[in-house]
């Protein structure tokens, strides 16, 4: 006989995720290579942020976090960080422009921002390039390499689903 699927109380029971630290791993983790961070892989902003929309970047400035996304995830955006304790502002933008503009005035006084290169086109690199004052840095697994390192509720849930 097979055990009945795990209901969503069963679920709730497990540690809960750690998401607040994780930012200034991905500071300290970010080091010298530049003033701040642009991430722009969505499985890196769900797992730094807990936003599970289908849109949107972090600026991992060195003393705070900004989301930018688009109209359809605003409110979603800020009640998934704040769920989960992340302290950061979400900015909303209405159209493809209006997102850039975000993104350009989030990162407007530093003169370095590191880009995400494996998750960034050629194409969005340049128009970064072209858009933004801060001299941009090629960077790879900054985050990815924090993602190995897993919390109470990351080891749980593996678990679990282990378990299933």
């Amino acid at each position: 006989m097979t055990e009945p699927a795990t209901s969503a109380l069963q679920m709730a029971a497990l540690a809960p995720l750690d998401v607040a630290p994780r930012l200034s791993r991905v500071r300290q983790r970010l080091g010298e290579q530049a003033d701040a961070l642009l991430v722009s892989d969505l499985s890196n902003l769900r797992w730094l942020t807990g936003f599970t929309g289908s849109n949107g970047w972090a600026v991992v400035a060195p003393t705070e976090l900004i989301l930018v996304t688009d109209g359809r995830y605003g409110v979603q955006a800020a009640a998934q960080m704040a769920e989960l304790g992340v302290d950061g502002r979400v900015l909303v933008g209405g159209t493809s422009a209006e997102l850039l503009e975000h993104l350009v005035a989030s990162t407007a006084n530093f003169s370095t921002l590191a880009v995400e290169a494996d998750h960034v086109s050629h194409s969005q690199f340049l128009q970064y390039q072209e858009s933004m004052k801060a001299q941009l840095v090629s960077t790879s697994g900054v985050v990815e390499a924090e993602r190995r390192t897993k919390d109470a509720g990351e080891v749980a849930r593996i678990a679990e689903a282990c378990r299933i």
